[in-house]
């Protein structure tokens, strides 16, 4: 009985093991505080000054610049001015600075170039339309790049109240089937993330991860469509592409007004060159915009399986895409412009 006994707590305390690799690995995530701040227009921006190591699902160094933006502090004496506008990948999480694709594309240009880093995580269509019309009369730029990424239609990111800031942390204001929350029921589903990124012993006692892991792993062999984010009717309403691409011709307005040149670029999702297919909620977006007066990059067409790839346990890009990202931006604008490479 006693050698059954042992080998069943040893066959269990490897399980116990493979569990929590399996929590640290594939499903803590962290809840960065302090990084945003409350901005009424587009619900969240990024805190001026901020300073500090931030955990997602990996951690990375963040310095936000005074003008409320990752990176250094702006300055407008450049001849050319490119503003890149966007969501996380823009952002560059969870990369450092220097790995993100627009440092990497400023590197490419001599100092007479100047870029403008303007991406925030869990922006959308909305969010950046109203950056462009807080920022375009600052910057005054050349050229505006949107960096377009698949899930910029989703609900939250068609409308720029959807979230705010709250003790700190970026929440939503809207429960799921819309209904928009008070602070008190904010601060109690903040309470539920914390302790769902720090689970009790409880959990591991139960092989709740590895559970987790298991089920997910037999998801992903329904093949390459399960891994389609927009067919989510919920998170992408019907409505959804008519309302972003409304935005965007906005965007393109305020450039317009300004004076500059508008560009939209469609960012490949790693799933998208790799199965082949492209995202529904992409393609019904496209279909709403129909003949643009502005020009589409669509780095779909570019890219192939060899070319896109994602962080491990992160959907971002790593740090060879992100430079393979900066390169065709540089073609583009190099054959836009007549600018010479940086020395």
């Amino acid at each position: 009985m006693a050698p059954v006994l042992l080998l069943g707590s040893s066959v269990y305390l490897s399980l116990a093991v493979v569990d929590s690799a399996c929590f640290v690995l594939y499903e803590h995530k962290g809840a960065p505080r302090w990084l945003y701040c409350a901005d009424p227009a587009r619900g969240h921006g990024l805190t001026p000054g901020f300073s500090n190591r931030v955990t997602t699902t990996y951690t990375f160094p963040v310095t936000i610049n005074p003008q409320g933006y990752r990176g250094d502090s702006w300055t407008y004496e450049a001849r050319q001015r490119f503003l890149i506008a966007g969501d996380s990948f823009t952002f560059g999480e969870p990369l450092p600075v220097e790995k993100g694709f627009v440092y990497e594309l400023s590197r490419l240009f001599p100092k007479t170039v100047r870029f403008y880093n303007c991406g925030v995580s869990s922006y959308g269509t909305a969010h950046v339309l109203e950056t462009l019309r807080k920022e375009c009369p600052i910057i005054r730029p050349t050229h505006i790049f949107y960096m377009y990424y698949l899930n910029n239609t989703r609900w939250d990111h068609i409308r720029p109240d959807a979230t705010t800031v709250l003790d700190g942390y970026l929440v939503y204001r809207y429960s799921e089937d819309g209904r928009r929350l008070s602070d008190a029921e904010i601060r109690q589903k903040i309470r539920a993330t914390l302790i769902k990124n720090n689970p009790g012993p409880l959990s591991y006692a139960r092989l709740d991860h590895l559970r987790a892991f298991i089920r997910k792993q037999m998801e992903a062999r329904r093949g390459p469509k399960s891994y389609m984010e927009t067919a989510d009717k919920e998170a992408y309403p019907t409505n959804a592409a008519e309302i972003a691409a409304d935005h965007i011709r906005k965007m393109y307005s305020v450039a317009q007004s300004g004076q500059a040149a508008f560009t939209m670029i469609i960012l490949p999702g790693y799933a998208e060159t790799h199965y082949g297919f492209k995202e529904p909620g992409t393609e019904r977006l496209l279909r709403q915009l129909g003949k643009t007066p502005f020009p589409i990059l669509d780095l779909r067409q570019i890219a192939t399986g060899q070319t896109i790839h994602r962080l491990a346990r992160d959907a971002h890009y790593n740090e060879a895409t992100t430079a393979w990202v900066a390169q065709q931006l540089a073609l583009y604008i190099r054959k836009t412009y007549d600018i010479v490479s940086a020395n």
